[in-house]
């Protein structure tokens, strides 16, 4: 009985994520394959623009400018301690991706 409990609640699990992840996929933009940044750094200008940054758009202009920045979210406590009405909703240390141009023929 309870081996038929596990598998219900398993797939009731499942239908229950399922349009979850579909939809957080959805929201997700799409990245280039190298970014240069670490992973879960690399961050679009489409998807910052969205919530007002205007820093890494600086920072891209002045590097390479393909409109991949790389981010670090700084803590909850970070912003409620420094800046706690800032604009945006998460506070990130940016800095430019380094891609570069594969050398050679």
């Amino acid at each position: 009985m309870s081996s038929r409990l596990v598998a219900v609640l398993s797939l009731a699990g499942a239908l229950t994520a399922g349009p979850l992840a579909a939809a957080a996929a959805a929201d997700t933009p799409a990245l280039p394959t190298d970014t240069g940044c670490p992973v879960g750094q690399a961050l679009t200008l489409d998807y910052l623009g969205q919530f007002g940054y205007r820093l890494p758009f600086e920072i891209d202009a002045a590097g390479n400018h393909d409109r991949v920045v790389c981010g670090v979210a700084l803590p909850e406590a970070f912003r409620e301690a420094q800046a706690p009405d800032a604009p945006v909703p998460v506070i990130y240390l940016f800095r430019d991706n380094t891609v570069t141009e594969p050398q050679g023929g």
